[in-house]
């Protein structure tokens, strides 16, 4: 068909997910990208549309915020790049529901730009084709909810059988090769985790295990699954790729508190707040999913029960120690820019001042990371102090000041405690001192 010079600029949504693939697999690829281009190129000369550009998502959910095309075509459209967007369906778009009211009820109308489903005859050019629009938003809402319960469901069944859905083994254990969702001892790394505990009902604390497997070159457990050519990562990789012997407390103190050496299989710890959230809440213990005698045992329970006794008593010494001292506001939510550990408290100056240091260098007497570090005090007023001004900015939806146009020359919050701190703050990132002397702190908003 001809198209005239001045013919509507047509841009094509392509999008296969995971459970298309499988229909693929089966026989039925009317999905694939391949018959997904090939009907819309069709339909838009059909129409008397230029085609411009194909932007193409393969292998991305439709309640996915972050595929790549998509953006791309986002960021195009509010170029003014084309005149009409074509897809297959609505639900290759999006099957988000507050996604589909954002673009194709709200933002594409504003830019001018037609949206075209051909499946399910959806066109925003035509009027009566609103009320459509917002039924199949909301039909393909509740299939995703559905399906995501349906996942949900089956994962449990499987864990209730025993069988493991970790990514990885825990450490002193591999993966059956004739059937993955069964653990099986790892000869090498399980001699490890016995000497660990070992050493422990030898009197030798946490620190010195670390100091004693690392005299021995024993490859920390994320260095031992790279070795054996497992894709494994961890936030400071980088930092552990220079001393891949050298351990940390953290890492002793979770082999010496698992239960699965026991043989104990024990899953369903955390669960997300909902299909549309990738935020993990933790799960109370009792509606764990917990599995005795599921493999083969590493340790003892005579050996494992003592141990944590020994942990018990250490515990309660350490609380006598610090019950004098109140957590800090800022708890949990200071890193290192460095390697992306966690800051923890590290000694005292005077009465009441306490410093937060790299835990990491801690752990490894600077080994794997520099020692930098802050007051705690001097840090939990610099963060007031830029919350407050944080916050004179804030509006409520009708465009009015959150705190009113007073709270301009005064401090919504003149004191930060932990809930406030938790509740407008995602993390706070801590560098190295500058020839300033000047410490660089980044702070990262949840708004």
């Amino acid at each position: 068909m001809d198209v005239p010079d001045k013919a509507p600029v047509a841009a094509l949504y392509l999008r296969l997910s995971k459970e298309d693939l499988d229909k693929i697999d089966k026989g039925d690829d009317s999905e694939s990208i391949k018959n997904q281009r090939l009907l819309l190129t069709e339909e838009a000369h059909r129409r008397g549309f230029l085609v411009g550009e194909i932007y193409s998502d393969e292998d991305y959910s439709g309640t996915d915020h972050h595929r790549p095309a998509f953006h791309r075509l986002i960021a195009d459209a509010k170029e003014k790049k084309f005149d009409v967007i074509l897809c297959k369906s609505q639900s290759r778009f999006t099957r988000d529901l507050e996604q589909s009211e954002k673009y194709i009820n709200r933002i594409f109308p504003l830019l001018g730009i037609r949206f075209i489903g051909l499946v399910d005859h959806v066109d925003t050019s035509q009027k009566s084709c609103k009320k459509a629009l917002q039924l199949n938003a909301l039909l393909n809402e509740w299939y995703v909810e559905d399906l995501s319960e349906n996942i949900r469901q089956v994962f449990q069944s499987k864990m209730r059988q025993g069988q493991y859905l970790g990514a990885f083994a825990a450490y002193g254990y591999q993966k059956s090769p004739d059937d993955h969702h069964q653990l099986v001892i790892d000869t090498e790394a399980a001699t490890v985790v016995q000497k660990i505990f070992r050493y422990y009902l030898e009197g030798y604390g946490i620190p010195a295990i670390c100091a004693k497997l690392q005299e021995e070159n024993i490859l920390t457990p994320a260095a031992y699954k790279k070795k054996n050519g497992l894709p494994y990562h961890l936030p400071h990789a980088s930092c552990q790729d220079k001393n891949p012997t050298q351990w940390s407390p953290s890492t002793i103190k979770r082999i010496l508190t698992n239960e699965v050496y026991l043989g104990t299989l024990i899953q369903g710890r955390e669960r997300r707040i909902s299909y549309k959230c990738k935020k993990v809440v933790p799960v109370p213990r009792e509606e764990w999913i917990i599995c005795p005698q599921n493999h083969a045992p590493i340790i003892s329970a005579e050996t494992f029960f003592q141990v944590q006794a020994l942990l018990k008593q250490r515990r309660k010494r350490t609380k006598s120690c610090d019950k004098t001292q109140s957590s800090s506001p800022l708890a949990g939510l200071v890193h290192c820019k460095d390697c992306g550990s966690t800051m923890v408290k590290s000694g005292t100056k005077g009465k009441n001042q306490t410093y937060l240091r790299c835990s990491l260098a801690s752990s490894t007497a600077c080994g794997s990371c520099t020692g930098h570090s802050i007051a705690s005090l001097a840090l939990e007023e610099q963060v007031c102090q830029a919350l407050n001004e944080q916050l004179l900015f804030l509006k409520q939806p009708d465009g009015s000041f959150l705190f009113g146009e007073d709270a301009k020359t005064v401090s919504p919050f003149p004191v930060l405690t932990f809930s406030l701190a938790h509740h407008f703050i995602s993390s706070i990132e801590i560098g190295e001192k500058k020839e300033n002397n000047r410490q660089e702190i980044w702070i990262h908003w949840n708004f």
